[in-house]
């Protein structure tokens, strides 16, 4: 399978679940996980991975996977600067994804 590129949708559509469903709650066998893993094309390790990217840049927790993109950075970013504005930009991109599959 060729490797397909992340698009800004996908990232933030990543990080709405990691923020929206919460550290201590979303695992890699989350139904969240897989969902949203078919609604992309991907593996549910796929977006595990990135979420781990996500979890690398903040300070909150601890661990993640250091190998984060710079578009997964520039969202964070944005999302550090502007939280409720970015997550529902977020929120917007998980559900026209997972809309698509229903």
């Amino acid at each position: 399978m060729p490797r397909q590129s992340w698009t800004r949708e996908q990232d933030l559509a990543v990080l709405y679940l990691k923020v929206a469903i919460g550290k201590n709650v979303l695992t890699q066998k989350h139904p969240d996980i897989f969902k949203i893993a078919q609604a992309m094309g991907r593996t549910d390790a796929a977006i595990w991975m990135r979420k781990l990217n996500f979890d690398y840049l903040d300070p909150s927790v601890s661990g993640g996977y250091s190998n984060s993109a710079k578009q997964t950075e520039r969202i964070w970013d944005e999302y550090q600067s502007n939280p409720d504005s970015t997550l529902a930009k977020a929120r917007k991109a998980y559900l026209n994804l997972v809309q698509d599959t229903i």
